[in-house]
This record gives C-alpha cells, sequence and structure tokens, in this order.
C-alpha cells in the first residue's frame, strides 16, 4: 500500500478505492446547507496517439504468444 496523502480541510471525508492510490480517489464534503457533495479524482489518461500506439504493442504480444 502506498503512503495515503490526506486533505488539510479534516471536515471532508477521504476514500481510498485501490491500495494503490496515493491521494483519495474520492472526496466527500459536507456543505452549508446539510447536503453532502462527492468528488471524485480526474486522473489524465494517454494521449489518444497513445492508446493507437499501446494498441499495437498488445497486438504484437497476443500474436507472439498465439505463435508460439
Amino acid at each position: 500500500m502506498s503512503e495515503q496523502i490526506k486533505p488539510l480541510n479534516h471536515s471532508v471525508a477521504a476514500i481510498w478505492e485501490h491500495e494503490t492510490s496515493d491521494y483519495p480517489d474520492l472526496i466527500k464534503v459536507p456543505m452549508e446547507d446539510g447536503k453532502v457533495v462527492s468528488f471524485r479524482r480526474e486522473i489524465e489518461q494517454p494521449h489518444p496517439q497513445c492508446r493507437k500506439a499501446l494498441e499495437s504493442l498488445n497486438r504484437m504480444h497476443v500474436g507472439y504468444h498465439v505463435k508460439k
């Protein structure tokens, strides 16, 4: 498990959904009107050009194992 980096504001509920998460995956913030609003961590995904390269590598990897 990685080290969990906790929020400075103690009124938010920090939720780690994965053992490998360093920052919370989800936080719940109480509001003045009594409601609790949830915020989910946004993780930047690879650029579409990187995805194409990864898909090509995956096809090569699968093809290698099939031909063995």
